[in-house]
């Protein structure tokens, strides 16, 4: 495990801790509006208060509420940084493919149905 790695390890936990922590406070934004709470459905709580939260927000203040709009960064800057650690990953297997492929005569077979189009 490289440097790189463990920057965005570190990076994909970080703002997996900021979405759960928007999550929540928005979930409790929920209860003082009057959502029922339970310990067992919370997850699925999460997701109908985060909409509640929304359309609470954009009636009261005419706007969405910012705890909106970090849940939503976070979980796609958590996404993206485990996509490019991925991709990363990935490079030297692809690079090495490309090398046996370029050694054969398949790269030769190739080569020429390039050169038809």
């Amino acid at each position: 495990m490289n440097l790189i790695d463990i920057i965005l390890i570190a990076l994909l936990l970080l703002f997996m801790i900021i979405h759960i922590v928007s999550g929540m406070k928005m979930y409790l934004y929920a209860i003082t509006r009057g959502e029922k709470s339970s310990i067992f459905l919370l997850r699925l709580k999460i997701l109908s208060a985060t909409s509640k939260y929304r359309k609470a927000t954009k009636q009261e203040s005419g706007q969405t509420g910012y705890l909106f709009y970090v849940w939503i960064i976070s979980v796609n800057l958590a996404l993206t940084s485990f996509i490019a650690m991925l991709l990363l990953n990935l490079i030297p297997v692809f690079h090495e493919y490309v090398i046996i492929i370029s050694n054969t005569e398949v790269a030769g077979i190739l080569s020429n149905i390039l050169l038809l189009w």
